[in-house]
């Protein structure tokens, strides 16, 4: 899994995917939309999509899946979407072994479990 922000998606971080997908890997990349460039200063991110444009995109680039994590999923209702997106409950990704938060739930004083860090 590789966390990856809108700014630098934006602005070369896209080229990660292509390639990607290109090389037929298996990969799952977490892109933060929070429209900020912060590796530079928090600058507005230039030629941003919106989230919609952006599922269209990925999936005209070869992307097989995308799911967007939101504290309000009745956001999206009626929000036209790509197919291969899905929207869920933000808190639904620590609750899979692929989410994001799969450290979650480890006791960090038990010194025969892993620390992610």
């Amino acid at each position: 899994m590789q966390n990856l922000g809108d700014g630098t998606f934006h602005h070369s971080g896209s080229l990660a995917i292509r390639a990607a997908v290109a090389a037929d890997a298996t990969m799952t990349y977490k892109l933060l939309y929070n429209e900020a460039v912060a590796m530079t200063g928090g600058q507005q991110v230039e030629g941003r999509l919106a989230i919609p444009d952006l599922t269209r995109w990925l999936a005209l680039e070869g992307v097989r899946r995308v799911v967007i994590t939101t504290p309000d999923p009745g956001s999206y209702r009626g929000v036209r979407l790509d197919p291969i997106a899905s929207v869920r409950h933000r808190d639904d990704l620590s609750k899979t072994r692929a989410g994001t938060g799969g450290h979650r739930g480890r006791h960090r004083s038990d010194p025969r479990r892993p620390v992610c860090r």
